[in-house]
């Protein structure tokens, strides 16, 4: 009997820069100067230097990747050095069944894939979906992309400990790893769960396998990566400890989930739930119209998801309006364009490729895209407060696409953003159109 013990770590940050100002200031992480330099600290550092990359599974959203790659290139180069154990994410960490059109969906999952090339040189075998929120044209995205498997929650009567996969069309399939999400709560907020590792091994991980069953048997277990240093004082070294030292004695093999997947293994069939997540038992409601696990009165997220979807559409219609004037493929463009962000091409040789005349117009329909995207980023429907940084960044995300507009093409966009904005005020009565109007005055 084959028993894989799998950590798979989703390591990941929002975009911390100001998009109005590109600079980052978050007096909130003193001492610190700001917060992914105290988490870099307390967790992913410590957890490179204890080689913990190289024996778990993990993520590593493009955000924070590149903060790491410019400002800690030790813990970077450890991360990379383990990129056999990496899968991909969608770029900017949105909820993609909640993705207002569906060229918004595949660009999300397209600019991910394009980040992991980038920076690990190599294509992902998997993609980690934010906030394990699937539905099936997420899954059909991750397929016509060449993903072929990802991580999900495991539902009632399925047994978590095979893989599995799920048709997403007629004549394609995705490979599904579940895991428990039980286990994921004991670990993020238990603390005796992972005080001993050898107690974790014998307590919650050798219950989960089935005695004679001699079929591969993956134990899966998922959890934020900065749980591991952050989140729990410590729990770096109970990572090294549980995957060097207490497996010996179990008969487990520390794997990745890189190493188990084999497009050759017969699998059995399943269906998934759509519009679930994994840190909350109500669905996508979180981080749509509010639930009961982020506080009273979060009636003002499904407004606030109004504003920004108003002002995307916006976007969108000039973006197709114009783009067929200045490019060949107006989506393969836009899909092209993360190579400028990451510095893989210059603009010139970006309108060598793409373009049919050279407009200064032209690149700014790639711009005001690139911050429509961020203004989705799915901390900023997360919390219980929209005068949070992380609210107050996706506004600015927002804000700094209608300039782009604005001065490109002498349209005043800010109009629709406000309208959704008027009934909306966190607990201490400040008002989001207030806060719009302080960031417009920056």
């Amino acid at each position: 009997m084959v028993k894989c013990l799998v950590f798979h770590c989703h390591f990941y940050q929002p975009e911390r820069k100001d998009p109005l100002t590109g600079k980052i200031y978050e007096p909130e992480a003193y001492p610190f100067s700001n917060y992914n330099e105290k988490i870099n600290f307390e967790c992913y550092r410590p957890n490179a230097q204890l080689g913990n990359f190289n024996r778990i599974s993990f993520n590593l959203g493009p955000t924070l990747g590149e903060w790491l790659r410019k400002n800690d290139h030790f813990t970077f180069g450890k991360i990379l050095d383990a990129s056999k154990n990496a899968i991909a994410q969608p770029f900017h960490h949105t909820i993609l069944p909640l993705s207002r059109t569906k060229e918004d969906l595949e660009v999300q999952v397209y600019w991910g894939i394009e980040y992991f090339r980038t920076r690990f040189k190599c294509m992902p075998k998997g993609m980690w979906l934010p906030e394990c929120a699937v539905n099936n044209p997420t899954l059909e995205a991750l397929v016509d992309n060449g993903i072929k498997y990802t991580v999900l929650p495991s539902h009632i009567n399925i047994d978590a400990t095979k893989p599995y996969k799920t048709r997403v069309r007629e004549n394609k399939e995705i490979t599904v790893f579940f895991f428990d999400n039980n286990l994921t709560k004991r670990i993020a907020f238990d603390d005796y769960c992972t005080i001993n590792g050898d107690n974790f091994i014998k307590y919650e991980i050798e219950p989960m396998l089935h005695e004679n069953n001699k079929e591969l048997q993956v134990i899966l277990v998922v959890n934020d990566g900065e749980t591991f240093g952050h989140h729990k004082k410590f729990r770096d070294r109970f990572l090294e400890y549980v995957t060097k030292s207490a497996v010996k004695d179990s008969g487990l093999k520390i794997c990745s989930l890189n190493d188990i997947f084999d497009e050759n293994l017969k699998l059995r069939y399943t269906k998934i739930e759509e519009n679930t997540s994994w840190s909350c038992d109500h669905g996508l409601k979180r981080w749509l119209s509010g639930c009961e696990c982020s506080g009273n009165n979060q009636s003002w997220k499904r407004d606030f998801r109004n504003a920004l979807n108003s002002v995307a559409e916006k976007i969108d219609n000039i973006f197709f309006d114009k783009a067929e004037l200045y490019y060949n493929n107006p989506i393969t463009a836009l899909k092209d364009y993360i190579n400028v962000k990451l510095d893989n091409i210059t603009v010139s040789e970006f309108f060598e490729r793409n373009i049919r005349k050279d407009y200064n117009q032209a690149i700014s329909l790639m711009e005001a895209q690139y911050y429509k995207h961020q203004s989705f980023t799915s901390c900023g429907f997360f919390f219980e407060e929209i005068s949070r940084i992380e609210s107050i960044n996706n506004l600015k995300a927002a804000l700094k696409a209608i300039n782009i507009i604005n001065k490109a093409f002498d349209r005043n966009l800010i109009g629709y953003l406000l309208k959704n904005l008027e009934n909306i005020q966190d607990s201490k009565g400040k008002k989001a159109t207030d806060i719009v109007f302080d960031l417009l005055m920056q």
